[in-house]
C-alpha cells in the first residue's frame, strides 16, 4: 500500500508543477525589470531627492 501511494503521489507532483504557471511568471519578471532598465536608461525620470 505504501508503494502505490508513494508512486501515484510523484505523478501528481509532476503534473502540479507543470500546470503551474510559476516558471513563466519569474521570466515574465525579469523581462519587465530588464525593459524597465532600458526605459530608464533611455528616458531618465527626473530624480525627487
Amino acid at each position: 500500500m505504501n508503494d502505490d501511494k508513494q508512486k501515484a503521489s510523484q505523478p501528481d507532483k509532476n503534473l502540479a508543477a507543470d500546470e503551474r504557471p510559476v516558471p513563466s511568471q519569474a521570466e515574465g519578471d525579469l523581462e519587465t525589470v530588464e525593459e524597465d532598465l532600458e526605459h530608464r536608461e533611455k528616458e531618465p525620470a527626473p530624480k525627487k531627492q
